[in-house]
């Protein structure tokens, strides 16, 4: 059994979502992107180590990343697949 939520508590992964979370409100605030786009420039605007992690998670993780936040604009952590 995995807890939900583990995912935040990986190094790596914590400031990834930390990073977005910033993009996101600050950068990118207001703004419809389709997803592709989203992705790309939210890329763009992190810092290498970040982005190669975006990159290399499954897809369908960087999307919950990208997407799924909840009205404070925050990553929901517990929502992530980790299985």
């Amino acid at each position: 059994m995995v807890p939900e939520g583990l995912i935040e508590f990986i190094g790596e992964v914590n400031v990834l979502i930390k990073e977005i979370n910033t993009i996101l409100a600050k950068d990118l605030k207001d703004q419809n992107l389709d997803l592709n786009e989203l992705f790309k420039r939210v890329a763009a605007l992190l810092t290498p180590e970040s982005a190669a992690l975006l990159n290399f998670l499954p897809r369908n993780i960087s999307e919950q990343l990208l997407l799924d936040r909840d009205p404070h604009g925050n990553v929901q952590v517990a929502k992530i697949e980790t299985e």
